[in-house]
């Protein structure tokens, strides 16, 4: 396991779904953000890469942002105010705190890593580089290649220090070296 934080002062687009943006209409025209009966679905890098039929969930008032390599990817709306700072239209701040990562190569033996193959679906693929990390996360499968980045968003443990749910997420390389700093290994 290692603590990463997002780079100080990065500013991003975003854009929140159920709003008029000239962003969001060209990436449902292209196919990548498609409306649903029950909000929408989001193509993401990771969505593409396991061939799901299915993309992302995200609600009305979700936002939307977008990697480096042109991909949409939701964010709740809930943890995307909490962790973004508005400065004008479509620009953000991203606040940086320290969280935990987790990458291939790391011992598979990390409590969270066990919990995530145990819980949450997780499936370590070491013979397929493309396909290396799959789980279900946003209402879909997700996939993710071998030098992809587990990001934790938050651990809930209990008083005995148990782990009892965990939010996380598949943070594609190039993505992962634009947007977070290594802070320690442990």
């Amino acid at each position: 396991m290692f603590i990463v934080r997002k780079k100080k002062g990065k500013i991003i687009e975003a854009f929140l779904l159920g709003e008029e943006s000239t962003t969001v209409k060209k990436l449902m025209e292209k196919g990548s953000i498609k409306k649903c009966q029950t909000g929408y679905e989001v193509f993401s890098r990771e969505t593409l890469k396991s061939e799901e039929q299915h993309g992302e969930k995200a609600g009305e008032k979700d936002y939307i942002k977008i990697d480096e390599g042109g991909y949409p990817y939701p964010n709740e709306a809930e943890y995307f105010q909490k962790n973004h700072k508005y400065i004008k239209g479509n620009c953000y701040e991203q606040i940086s705190k320290e969280i935990l990562a987790w990458r291939s190569g790391m011992s598979e033996e990390e409590k969270e890593i066990r919990f995530l193959k145990e819980k949450k679906g997780l499936i370590i693929d070491h013979d397929n580089f493309e396909k290396y990390y799959t789980a279900p996360l946003w209402g879909s499968i997700l996939s993710a290649p071998g030098n992809a980045v587990i990001i934790f968003y938050r651990i809930d443990k209990n008083e005995q220090g148990e782990i009892q749910d965990i939010d996380f997420n598949f943070c594609d390389r190039q993505e992962f070296d634009a947007n977070y700093d290594v802070v320690a290994y442990l």
